[in-house]
């Protein structure tokens, strides 16, 4: 209670916790953070001040302070004739990548990629910080691409689709097919 009265703003501020707690609104951001620069008693004032008030932290803040969106970009391919989910294994690499997303603390969301999308889109999407790193599940004969792309220091990762020298997660479909070929063969 703020005078006596509850406290019922919709949008509780850093601010509004620094004025209940008596403290500077970069001491509630430390004492949150449970910064050691920060002494026990101020930490549970300012604690006590967040509950009071139902503050909630920021997470756009949080994130932007750290320089960081923790959203990955799940690449597909994406033309008229063949839309992207049509594929039977893009649902299933799709509900990986949003679960180990999701269990990393990540979260995901896909761009499609016409065929024509060049290597600066992606790069701004980095540098704009819209998303953390790139999954790229497009295959492609071409590396040269990639490789500026890898060249500048953009994080990202080719799924089913292997070249030396780039980061790459693939499927071993003959390993696949002899391990299921001798499951059944076993099985009589």
């Amino acid at each position: 209670m703020i005078g006596g009265t509850p406290y019922m703003r919709y949008h509780v501020s850093r601010a509004d916790v620094a004025r209940l707690a008596g403290v500077a609104e970069s001491t509630v951001s430390r004492a949150l953070n449970d910064s050691s620069l920060i002494t026990e008693p101020i930490k549970e004032k300012v604690r006590l001040a967040a509950k009071e008030l139902g503050y909630i932290p920021s997470r756009q803040a949080a994130l932007f302070a750290r320089k960081k969106t923790n959203i990955l970009g799940f690449v597909v391919p994406s033309y008229r004739s063949f839309p992207p989910f049509s594929r039977s294994y893009f649902p299933a690499l799709l509900d990986g990548v949003v679960l180990e997303s999701d269990e990393s603390g990540y979260s995901s969301t896909i761009i499609l990629d016409k065929q024509n999308t060049n290597t600066e889109d992606y790069y701004a999407l980095i540098h704009s910080k819209t998303v953390d790193g790139l999954l790229f599940a497009v295959t492609r004969s071409d590396f040269r691409p990639f490789q500026g792309l890898k060249d500048r220091g953009v994080p990202f990762v080719l799924i089913n689709n292997y070249h030396e020298g780039l980061n790459s997660v693939d499927a071993l479909p003959e390993t696949g097919m002899r391990k299921a070929f001798s499951h059944g063969y076993n099985l009589g």
